[in-house]
Order: structure tokens, then sequence, then C-alpha cells
């Protein structure tokens, strides 16, 4: 007689393989949650230790001085007892011009801090240090791209083709009342666009094309780029009364806008040279009218930064805390996997919002430039305060890494703090209200019966 058992065991022996697999699938994934949830802890108990260490100086003030915590913290010490006294005493003696004994600091980095840089004298991964040209030419080929706005270039004049064409159909698909009833039909006119303040000219090739493409003529008595005052005019156009109104209102919102923030640009712009001569402008990716408003910040002299998406590598926070399940430690292996897959990027950049956050990603741009330094890598700051960013700056100088980067500030930047930036030592400011709010300049648009055109 059989034994039930092994019966069973034969004819459900599939079954019972797949149950067993099951039960080996379900322990495999314990086993590797219980993995990642010790890591986390790992890594949340080390933010823990630096932030107590940072908490314990702030509150005993009398007996510890933050700034040498944060000093060991900028270059990758421990915060120990021993190591934040001896640093109070080296800031003592370097701040009455004596030599501290290299021995005062106790040279063990943090569990978990990122390797110091080459004590070489360049930059982090054996490179040298870049002269002001070198710096200034490798920010230009990144964040200034506004050679390629042009009409002769496709798909610049295609995105000011629908934007103007939109702008168009809405204003006068069903005709011009106000005309038919007036009975000005086909009379022939001119039209000057008058300049009622100071400002800088732009969107005067744009408006050209716009009367040229619509069987109106055009000439420009002033230049993209050219600087206006009061009673100047932009340009005179000659044709048709129905022709010429039917554009009036686009041409002049255009030349309004392209206008404002041109003007605005030379103006923050100089006030950040003013405060150091190393200190770039540049827009973001805030603009209502897409390539029509970097092509005003590129006339008034600043950077357009991103064209498109597709111009280069800028991982956010968003990004990041997608990619990393918001765990911050996790940005090494993203930037890692982004530079691998960078393709031909403009420039490779992560937003940081701390200054441990910068000197962590300034450490893997100098470890992933040793290798290639081909594509510029940029530190963006996001909402420090001004004060935050010279801190970040110096100590990314410190330790040799300011070389490896550009450093660019961001968020909630106005007119006011602008040169408190540029004096920080950052390399490029974007300021979103250049494009965003705007004022534009103030023009007007006044038509002449054709025989009165150029009187005095």
């Amino acid at each position: 007689m059989s034994n039930p058992v092994v019966v069973f065991v034969q004819d459900h022996s599939v079954l019972i393989l797949a149950a067993l697999a099951v039960v080996e699938g379900i322990i495999c994934l314990s086993l590797l949650r219980m993995a990642r949830h010790a890591r986390h802890e790992m890594r949340a108990a080390q933010a823990a230790a630096i932030e107590a260490a940072r908490a314990a100086a702030l509150a005993a003030p009398g007996a510890i001085d933050p700034e040498a915590v944060l000093a060991l913290l900028r270059q990758g010490h421990a915060p120990t007892l021993d190591n934040v006294y001896a640093m109070m005493r080296r800031r003592e003696l370097e701040a009455v011009n004596q030599t501290p004994d290299p021995g005062l600091v106790v040279s063990t980095p943090a569990k978990g801090s990122p390797s110091q840089p080459p004590p070489n004298g360049g930059a982090a991964g054996g490179g040298t240090t870049l002269t002001s040209s070198e710096v200034e030419e490798r920010l230009r080929a990144a964040l200034y791209r506004g050679e390629a706005l042009t009409l002769a270039n496709l798909p610049y004049l295609h995105a000011v083709r629908t934007l103007t064409d939109e702008l168009l159909r809405q204003d006068s698909e069903l005709g011009d009342l106000t005309v038919e009833a007036v009975g000005l039909g086909s009379r022939r006119c001119a039209v000057e666009i008058h300049v009622k303040e100071e400002g800088v000219a732009a969107g005067v090739a744009e408006a050209l094309w716009l009367y040229e493409s619509h069987g109106q003529s055009a000439k420009a008595l002033k230049h993209d780029g050219e600087a206006i005052t009061q009673e100047d005019v932009l340009l005179r156009a000659e044709g048709d009364a129905r022709g010429l109104l039917s554009l009036e209102r686009t041409v002049v919102n255009l030349l309004q806008r392209m206008s404002g923030i041109a003007t605005a640009t030379r103006r923050l712009a100089k006030i950040a040279s003013d405060a150091s001569t190393t200190a770039h402008v540049v827009a973001t990716r805030k603009t209502p009218w897409g390539l029509l408003d970097k092509r005003g910040v590129h006339v008034g002299g600043g950077g357009t930064h991103r064209l498109n998406l597709s111009d280069a590598i800028l991982i956010k926070t968003n990004h990041l805390s997608i990619s990393s399940n918001g765990i911050a430690m996790e940005l090494e292996r993203t930037l890692h996997q982004a530079w691998e897959r960078r393709k031909a990027a403009a420039f490779f950049e992560v937003e940081v919002t701390s200054e441990l956050e910068a000197m962590a990603a300034a450490r893997v741009f100098a470890e992933l430039q040793a290798a290639s330094d081909a594509c510029p890598c940029l530190l963006l700051l996001d909402n420090f305060s001004a004060d935050d960013a010279k801190n970040t700056v110096r100590a990314l100088h410190d330790t040799n890494l300011h070389d490896t980067v550009i450093v660019e500030a961001s968020g909630g930047v106005s007119e006011t703090s602008v040169a408190a930036y540029a004096a920080a030592g950052v390399d490029a400011i974007s300021i979103g209200a250049l494009t965003h709010s705007v004022r534009a300049l103030d023009l007007s648009a006044k038509l002449t019966p054709r025989s009165e055109v150029g009187r005095e």
C-alpha cells in the first residue's frame, strides 16, 4: 500500500516547489528591507551626531565657538571635543597672525564623511588652479547661449512665429470692427514706435520680421542692444491702415516686454559687476514668453542659462527626492549615475540646500573631473542667504575645491540683494524676476498719413 504522504508530494510537486519559491522570495525581500532599514538608521545616526555637535556648540556659546565646529565640518574632521578646542586655539593664533601648530587639529575625518582633497595646492583630483580668463570662458560656455537666438536659427524663428501667430489670432481673427466702421480700409499710412523712457532696445529684429512677413515695409532706427532715451524712435513701418493697425498691439507688446527684460538685465548686471568683476547675472526658466524672454536677457548682456531641457543636466531637489527616496546621502550615487549618462550636456549642475551638501557635491565633482573635465560642473546654491553663500565659497576655496565648480546663487534674489550675492564670491546669480515679473518699457505707436511721415 502506497504511503499517502509520498503520493501527495508526487501529485503536487510543482505546487510545493512554487510555494517554496514564494517563501524564499519573501525571506529575501525581508532581509533586503532589514538591510536597507539598517543602512538608513546608520546614516540618520551620522547626521544626528553632526547636528548634535552643532547644537551643543550653539547652546554653550561661552565655552565653545560655533565657528570652530563649522570649520571642522567643512574640512571633514570629526567634531570631537578635543578637535573643537584645538580648532578654537588655531583660530585664536590665526587672529593674531601667528602660525598655528599643524598638529593642533586631529586629521581624522568624521565617520561617513567624504575623503579630503589632496593637499597639492591645486584642485582636488590633481587639477591645477584656473586663471580668471579660463574661469570666465568656462562659465560663458555653460550659461551664455543667446547666440542661437536669432531669426536665422529655425527653432527660434519657429518660437517667434508660433507666439505671434497666436497673439494675432486672438486679437484680429474676426477682423477689426473699428477700422471697418471708420472706413479706413486700404488707406496708406505709416507707424512709428516712440520711446517714452530710458532703457535698452530689444525685439526690434522680431518686430521688423513681423511687419515684413505680413506685407508691410519696415526700417529700424535703433537696433537691439542700443541704449535708448525718451523721444527716440525705434522703428518706422509703412503699409495699409488695416494691416498696420492689426499688427500694432502685438508689435508694441513684444517690443515693450523684450526691451523691459533687456533693460532690467543690463541694470542688474551692472550692479553685480560693480560689486564683483567676476559675477554674472543669468536668467531662469521662469519665462512666460519662452525663448523671446531669453533673447531679451541676452540682448541686455545676461546669461540665458538653459534654453530647453535637453541643453544640460540640472539635478534639483525634486529629482533627488525621487531617485533616492528622500535620502540625502544618496547624492553621490545619483551624481555618478547621471554623469555616465550626460551625453552632450553643456554643463552638469546639482541643486544644494546647505553648505554640507555643497561640499559633498563638490568632492564628487572633483572625482568625476579627475577623469574628464570636458563638462563644466555647477553648484546651485538654492535659497542661500548672501552670508551663507559667502561661507560656502570660502569653504570651497579652503579645501581646494573651488576650481572644480561654477557656483550659482538662486532663489529670492532681487535688485536690492544682488550686490551682496556678487560680493559673496559666487560666479553666477540667477534671477527669475528678470522675466517672470519684469516691468515693460514704456513705448507707444503713432500712426500718420503716409505724406506726413518724417515731418519734424
